[in-house]
């Protein structure tokens, strides 16, 4: 909770910064706009239609970090037997 609630204190004080220091207007304004264009976004559905959203990037990611895995065990040397010895090891000591 207290890392939630550091995201969005950052996310409501960082833009009101940029916008007085680039365009002069005032900060309390500023805040008070960027606090209503959350709360809007958060009430419309936005985080559950980016929820949505990121379920097929995180399979494409699952997919190329699995596949990268693949190559770097067919790309690796002749002695690779050794990657799998604590596996072996751990279930011949009932581990697994």
């Amino acid at each position: 909770m207290i890392q939630r609630g550091l995201a969005v204190g950052l996310s409501l004080a960082a833009p009101p910064f940029v916008l007085t220091a680039i365009l002069g207007w005032p900060y309390r304004a500023t805040t008070v706009l960027i606090a209503g264009l959350v709360m809007l976004y958060t009430v419309t559905g936005g985080v559950k239609a980016l929820n949505l959203d990121r379920r097929p990037a995180d399979g494409g990611h699952f997919l190329r970090a699995s596949r990268g895995f693949g190559h770097g065990r067919l790309a690796a040397p002749g002695r690779t037997s050794r990657f799998w010895m604590p596996f072996s090891l751990a279930g011949a000591a009932g581990k697994a």
